[in-house]
C-alpha cells in the first residue's frame, strides 16, 4: 500500500487530528484519524472517504428514543412515514425531501354522487281489508304481507374527499445525523 507516495512494506502510521482538515491533493493515500468525529478517513484522489462507520452529515433512522454517541437528532421530522423515492405519487421527490400527507378522506356523499339505486318496502296488511287506492304500487301480497320499491334515486357522479387524521400503528424512532 502507498502511504504518501512511498510503497509501505511494513507498518502503516495513522495521524491524528482534531478535526478533518480541507482535502489537499497531498492527502492522497493519507490516513487520518479525526477525533471531533470518532472516524478514520482515507485521502483518496479527490476528497477525504470515511473508511469505517458513517461519514459527517449522513442520516439514519433508528428504533431508540435517544440518539447514540457521536450522532444528534434531527429536529423537525416527527409525525412523518419512512418512504421510498421514486414512482409517479406522492413519493417522486428528491430523496431528503418530504411527500405525501396524513390526511384521511371524509365525506358525505350527496345523493347525486351515490350510484344510482332503490329500496323495498314491505308491509303487513291487515287480513280481510281491502286498500284498492294502494294496489298499484304494494304488490306480491303473500302471508298478509306486500312489498313495493322506492322510486330510483342517485346519480352516480363524481365526488371528493374532505379529510381527517389517520394514524397507522407504526414502530417509533428517531432519525439522527452523524456529527
Amino acid at each position: 500500500m502507498e502511504f504518501h507516495g512511498i510503497d509501505s512494506q511494513g507498518e502503516i502510521f495513522i495521524q491524528r487530528a482534531a478535526s478533518l482538515p480541507a482535502w489537499a491533493a497531498s492527502d492522497q493515500g493519507r490516513l487520518l484519524y479525526a477525533q471531533d468525529t470518532a472516524s478514520l478517513y482515507y485521502g483518496t484522489n479527490t476528497q477525504w472517504m470515511p473508511l469505517a462507520g458513517f461519514g459527517s452529515g449522513t442520516r439514519i433512522w433508528f428504533h431508540q428514543n435517544t440518539a447514540p454517541t457521536g450522532w444528534s437528532i434531527v429536529a423537525g421530522l416527527g409525525d412523518r412515514l419512512l418512504a421510498v423515492k421514486g414512482g409517479t405519487q406522492a413519493y417522486n421527490v428528491a430523496g431528503g425531501s418530504y411527500g405525501g400527507t396524513w390526511a384521511r378522506p371524509s365525506h358525505t356523499l350527496t345523493e347525486s354522487q351515490m350510484p344510482s339505486h332503490r329500496h323495498r318496502q314491505y308491509r303487513q296488511l291487515a287480513e280481510g281489508i281491502e286498500e284498492p287506492a294502494l294496489h298499484h304500487v304494494w304488490h306480491g301480497v303473500a302471508d298478509g304481507w306486500a312489498v313495493r320499491y322506492t322510486e330510483y334515486t342517485g346519480g352516480g357522479t363524481s365526488h371528493t374527499h374532505g379529510s381527517n387524521t389517520l394514524r397507522y400503528t407504526a414502530n417509533v424512532g428517531i432519525v439522527a445525523q452523524k456529527d
